[in-house]
């Protein structure tokens, strides 16, 4: 801005207020009192109040919360139907055979525990493969009853 697009301002501020602006200046030596005043205001007018960015940033939470809550479910999820079906196709082990059995069992666990590692290190995740298409939406934040209820009340009026 030139300074012809500029307009003078004169007002009147606490003698604790000044010497505030004032320390604030020399500290930031790149800028003027003025730009401060300035910026300072703006801000002002602009209605940018803290509790609006504390609600934006809440905001933010709320759906990342969200997120994590959904892939959590379907983790567990996935993870109990991993074990139902283990259960369902793995034959029990003789007395003989289970010191061998679990020998074995402990080296495909290291085995496991490895791949898992390499995944994880290589930045490949599960849950991007189940998750991928389906969007955070407002309704993944209610609770079974409260999704039911909200379902029941567009069916009437409908």
């Amino acid at each position: 801005m030139t300074k012809l697009s500029k307009a003078s301002l004169q007002s009147y501020v606490s003698r604790d207020t000044k010497r505030r602006l004032d320390d604030y200046v020399a500290r930031k030596k790149s800028k003027s009192k003025s730009a401060v005043v300035e910026a300072a205001l703006i801000a002002y007018l602009e209605d940018a109040t803290d509790t609006d960015l504390l609600y934006r940033r809440l905001d933010r939470q709320s759906r990342s919360l969200a997120r994590i809550s959904r892939d959590q479910e379907l983790l567990s999820e996935a993870f109990a139907v991993f074990v139902k079906l283990w259960f369902a196709h793995t034959p029990r082990v003789a007395e003989a055979e289970r010191e061998a059995a679990q020998h074995f069992a402990a080296g495909r666990y290291i085995q496991f525990v490895d791949h898992v590692a390499q995944q994880f290190a290589g930045g490949e995740r599960f849950i991007d493969d189940l998750v991928s298409d389906l969007p955070v939406t407002a309704n993944d934040t209610l609770t079974p009853s409260q999704r039911s209820s909200t379902q029941q009340g567009e069916t009437h009026d409908r």
